[in-house]
C-alpha cells in the first residue's frame, strides 16, 4: 500500500478496520476454517514508524480519565502496552495459557511473534495480573481500531503504538539499561547484550527490577 502513495497512518487505519471485520467474521463462523486473523501476524503499524506520535506525560494523565470507561477487553491491552511497550498484535494473539498469573508474566510465543527476536516472556504489573484473573478469554480482545478510536478521543495523534515509543523514552529518562528496554520490546539483542540472557530472553524478574522506576513514574501519572 505504501507503493500506492498511502501514508503509514492511512495504512494502519485501513488494516485495523479490515482486521476488525475479519475478527467479526471468524466469531460468527463465516471464516470457520481460518486458524487465526492474518492481520494479527503483521505489525502494519511499522509502516508509519517515522510518523508515530510518542506518548508524553500529558497523554498518560489524560489516559487516567479514559481507563475507567474502557471494557476489560480494551483496558487490559492498553495497560499492557502502557507498562510493557508491546505491539497491539502481540496482546491480541495471547490466549489464557500465555499468561502465568502466579509469576505475573506474559509469553509472546513462537508462531505469534513478529520475528524470532520478538519471542519473549515479559513481566506484568500487579494491576494487570488482577484484571486477567477475572478476564473471559473466550470472548476475545478488543480490536486495534476500537482501541485507537478511544485513544484518539484524548489526542488525535495518539495510538496504541504511541506507548511503545513512550516506554523507550521513559526508559531513557529513568536511566534504564537500554538492553533491558530492547529485551522488553522484543528487539534483536547484540552478542554483548546476550550475556545476561537465558532461553528466549531476559529473565522476566530481571526486567521487572529494571522497570521499577519506569512503572513508578507511570503509576504517578495514571493515579494523579
Amino acid at each position: 500500500m505504501q507503493d500506492s502513495g498511502l501514508t503509514g497512518q492511512t495504512i494502519n487505519s485501513k488494516c485495523s478496520l479490515l482486521s476488525g471485520l475479519v475478527s467479526k467474521c471468524m466469531k460468527s463462523g463465516l471464516l470457520r476454517g481460518l486458524p487465526m486473523n492474518p492481520f494479527d501476524g503483521a505489525d502494519y503499524s511499522a509502516g508509519e514508524a517515522n510518523h508515530i506520535y510518542t506518548a508524553i506525560e500529558q497523554d498518560y494523565k489524560d489516559l487516567s480519565l479514559l481507563l475507567p470507561k474502557l471494557l476489560d477487553r480494551q483496558l487490559i491491552p492498553v495497560l499492557i502496552q502502557v507498562y510493557c511497550g508491546t505491539r497491539i498484535s502481540e496482546v491480541r494473539n495471547r490466549k489464557r495459557e500465555d499468561f502465568n498469573l502466579e509469576f505475573g508474566t506474559m509469553q509472546v510465543a513462537v508462531g505469534t511473534a513478529k520475528n524470532k527476536a520478538s519471542v519473549r516472556t515479559i513481566p506484568l504489573p500487579p494491576k494487570v495480573v488482577e484484571l486477567l484473573k477475572q478476564f473471559p478469554f473466550e470472548n476475545g480482545w478488543g480490536t486495534a481500531s476500537q482501541i485507537n478510536i478511544r485513544l484518539r478521543s484524548l489526542n488525535p495523534e495518539l495510538t496504541t503504538h504511541s506507548f511503545r515509543h513512550g516506554i523507550t523514552d521513559l526508559g531513557r529518562s529513568n536511566q534504564v539499561d537500554p538492553a533491558h528496554i530492547e529485551a522488553l520490546l522484543g528487539h534483536r539483542l547484540s552478542i554483548s547484550q546476550m550475556s545476561n540472557v537465558y532461553g528466549q530472553g531476559y529473565d522476566p524478574e530481571v526486567l521487572r527490577r529494571a522497570l521499577a522506576s519506569v512503572w513508578k513514574q507511570i503509576d504517578t501519572w495514571l493515579l494523579d
